[in-house]
């Protein structure tokens, strides 16, 4: 299986994606519940569900492809790298702050103006329906706390779903999903349960993959500070200001290169580039840039 997606295979593991094994060893309980598909092989090998899911899909907003995995606990959401769809998935076409329905469809807790009447969805909603935590317009902090935004089209689903069941007198206050009695009700009721299994087991998923997106990120803030001090001091002993050698294209593509591959640059790379109206900085010994080689291979 894995030979037959060689490129998918190295994209998940380049990105440092965890394995779906690994999700399962850490989750045991929830991943129980994870459709056959997306379970790992007897050997811990990922299926091709599971790559596919992880790798990417088609954008939620605008419909075109979006490398590298979804942006919500149900794993059914996913954004481009266009900030206009970034933007257009927090507004309320899309997605709700809260997990309640007004008459207004406006999904919130807080006290509306008077008369008008607020629905809301049973207690356990949280139980199934998904959130988008990692939606930060002004960059890409991620959060795995599941206090960010919900999907409109799930929350009026449950609300259709349900609202036939609740009792009169509970409709517009907290209620649970144990005050439905009609037998047809019980029915709706256990299908969500069966739903909310399986919403855990791939939130399991979504939760590693937040985590492991988020030691990323970090990495990447040290390495590029790491990168950028070196280049500084070169700065200085060429007596140059760091801005001049960050607008040289060599030292941007030097930069970008060793920040994709999560790499840092060696003081000697930095020294021995020869850029427009200047030279070469030799103040040190081939001795010492071996044994930088080996400081930073140890870092």
């Amino acid at each position: 299986m894995v030979d037959d997606n060689p490129k998918m295979f190295r994209r998940i593991f380049d990105a440092q994606y965890p394995s779906c094994q690994s999700v399962c060893d850490r989750f045991p309980r929830t991943t129980e519940h994870l459709a056959e598909e997306l379970k790992p092989s007897a050997t811990g090998l990922n299926s091709d569900t599971y790559m596919r899911l992880v790798s990417g899909g088609y954008c939620t907003v605008c419909g075109i492809w979006a490398g590298g995995p979804p942006v919500s606990s149900n794993l059914a959401y996913r954004l481009c790298g266009q900030h206009r769809c970034r933007r257009q998935l927090c507004t309320a076409n899309y997605t709700r702050e809260y997990r309640c329905i007004s008459a207004k469809t406006d999904f919130r807790l807080k006290p509306k103006p008077p008369g008008a009447a607020k629905h809301f969805l049973p207690i356990e909603a949280s139980d199934w329906i998904p959130y988008l935590d990692d939606l930060d317009i002004r960059g890409h902090q991620l959060r795995v706390l599941g206090n960010g935004r919900y999907p409109l089209r799930d929350l009026e689903k449950t609300w259709e779903d349900l609202r036939f069941f609740v009792p009169a007198h509970l409709r517009y206050s907290r209620w649970s999903i144990m005050d439905i009695t009609s037998p047809k009700g019980h029915q709706v009721v256990q299908k969500y349960r069966e739903q909310a299994k399986r919403y855990h087991a791939l939130e399991s998923i979504y939760k590693s993959l937040a985590e492991s997106r988020m030691a990323d990120t970090k990495l990447r803030k040290c390495i590029k500070k790491s990168n950028l001090a070196k280049l500084r001091e070169v700065a200085l002993e060429r007596e140059v200001p760091l801005e001049k050698l960050q607008d040289d294209p060599l030292v941007q593509r030097i930069l970008a290169a060793h920040l994709h591959d999560l790499a840092h640059v060696y003081l000697a790379t930095f020294r021995d580039l020869q850029l427009p109206g200047q030279q070469p900085v030799k103040t040190h010994s081939p001795q010492s840039s071996d044994a930088e080689a080996v400081s930073e291979t140890s870092k």
